[in-house]
């Protein structure tokens, strides 16, 4: 069995960088962009 490399990449208000960002992990097994929410706090 191989070993297999995962990149959880965390970005936030960055769409003009991502494609640079991902292209420089381009190598990896796995690439993983969660997308993030923003909570509202009410008061």
């Amino acid at each position: 069995m191989s070993n297999r490399l995962s990149v959880v990449m965390i970005a936030k208000n960055a769409a003009d960088l991502l494609p640079d960002c991902l292209g420089s992990v381009s190598w990896a097994d796995e690439i993983i962009v969660p997308r993030l929410r923003q909570h509202r706090q009410h008061r």
